[in-house]
């Protein structure tokens, strides 16, 4: 079955930052969403719906040459 759900994204880092990329991974490693966010405020605050089946999923926050990852359940 497919879930729709959120991934909540806040302030990530408190550093000037231009863009950000969220990658969104199931458990065997296929690319299921991405998408680009340009700066506002040095803030990030978006929530992406992840229509996907019940799972783990591993997101990753791409910002500044620095990535952050983050494991979510469904």
């Amino acid at each position: 079955t497919t879930s729709s759900s959120s991934v909540i994204l806040s302030e990530v880092e408190r550093q000037p930052l231009n863009t950000l990329s969220i990658e969104i991974y199931d458990a065997t490693g296929r690319l299921v969403q991405s998408e680009t966010f340009q700066n506002q405020n040095n803030q990030f605050n978006k929530t992406i719906e992840l229509n996907q089946p019940k799972g783990i999923y591993l997101v990753l926050l791409k910002a500044n040459g620095n990535i952050w990852n983050e494991k979510v359940v469904e």
